[in-house]
């Protein structure tokens, strides 16, 4: 992902994204996609963009479970089964998980997003 990717991102859902992501998809995104992480992260920022904007919507899974989640958080990837991986707006490093099978919380599943992509490797 280039910097005129995430600045994209930023535009497409009015936020600032977190500087773990920033760096890490910098640094890591071109080698996330060559081994096949695109099934659990959000590598292209179409996808990024559009899975935000879907999952606001209030008769979504996430949107009704979290409603007004992306005042707090970031997606970031999918655990394929209706739940989100997600990286909080406040600078908190940890990632999260939200969406329609995880009850009213956000759910802790990463210390920060470098160990996630880590283990997933």
């Amino acid at each position: 992902m280039t910097a005129a990717d995430l600045k994209r991102i930023e535009g497409g859902l009015g936020i600032t994204i977190p500087k773990d992501y920033r760096e890490l998809m910098l640094s890591r995104g071109a080698e996330l996609n060559a081994v096949g992480l695109g099934d659990i992260l959000f590598l292209e920022p179409d996808k990024v963009i559009i899975t935000n904007l879907i999952e606001r919507k209030p008769d979504s899974g996430t949107g009704y479970a979290f409603p007004k989640w992306w005042k707090k958080f970031f997606l970031v990837g999918t655990d394929g089964g209706g739940g989100y991986y997600c990286l909080r707006l406040d600078r908190n490093r940890k990632v999260w998980m939200i969406g329609s099978d995880c009850g009213d919380k956000p759910t802790e599943v990463h210390g920060s997003f470098a160990e996630f992509v880590n283990e997933e490797l």
